[in-house]
Order: C-alpha cells, then structure tokens, then sequence
C-alpha cells in the first residue's frame, strides 16, 4: 500500500465522523452550510471522491445526499432560522395606539429619544406592578 492510498484511506474514514459532529452539535450551521453553493459542491466532490475509491460507496453516499436534500429536516431548520432571525427592525407603534390589558406588556415613549421601552407586568390582586 502506497502512501497515497493510505491517506485516502484515513480521509475516507474520517469523512463521516466529522460531518456527523458537526451535524449533531451545530445542525443550524451545518444545514446554512449545505443550502450554500459552496455547501452543494462540497457534496457533489464527496460524491465523486467516494465513487472514485468504490462505486458502490459512492451510490451509498449519492443516495445519503439525496435523501438529505429531501428531508424535512433540511426545511424545519431553515424555517426556524428565518422564524428567529433578527433584523433589529422592530417598531412596537406609539404607546397610544397600544391596547394594554394591564396583565403582560406596558410601552413607555420616550419623547426626547423618540424610542418605545417594554416593561413587564403582572397584574396580583388589582394594581400593576413591575415583574
């Protein structure tokens, strides 16, 4: 066994045990990663770099792939990164046009800064007070 063939070796061992790491300790990255085009030409090179060792790893590993890309795990994670994503928009309207029950949320204008502030309260008993 030449030298070559020793290193693809390791790397073909190794190959699966980091992208499972990395999937189970980091899915959002992972999955963001894998939606990219740099992301889908890395599958496609693991594609080819499998089926060039054994093709039949290598039809393992394109039938895996694909099955990825068709999950609905894929989609559940990106759905929930949008869902979270902050985009540091946020305009709560003008304390007036608020309706406040009087149990969870009670805006402040600041009319100098022209900024809202939230205040959490909870409503024991009657009056308000803070939580």
């Amino acid at each position: 066994m030449n030298v070559i063939e020793y290193i693809f070796s390791i790397i073909e061992d190794f190959i699966p045990i980091i992208l499972l790491l990395i999937l189970l300790y980091k899915p959002t990255e992972f999955v963001l990663a894998s939606e990219s085009i740099l992301g889908k030409l890395c599958a496609v090179l693991l594609i080819i770099f499998y089926t060039s060792l054994y093709p039949i790893n290598g039809l393992l590993i394109c039938t895996i792939v694909i099955l990825y890309y068709q999950s609905d795990f894929v989609e559940m994670v990106l759905n929930k990164h949008e869902f979270f994503e902050d985009d540091g928009d946020v305009d709560f309207g003008h304390p007036d046009d608020m309706i406040d029950d009087g149990i969870y949320v009670t805006l402040t204008y600041d009319e100098k800064s022209k900024t809202n502030s939230k205040t959490k309260m909870r409503a024991i008993g009657g009056p308000l007070v803070p939580h």
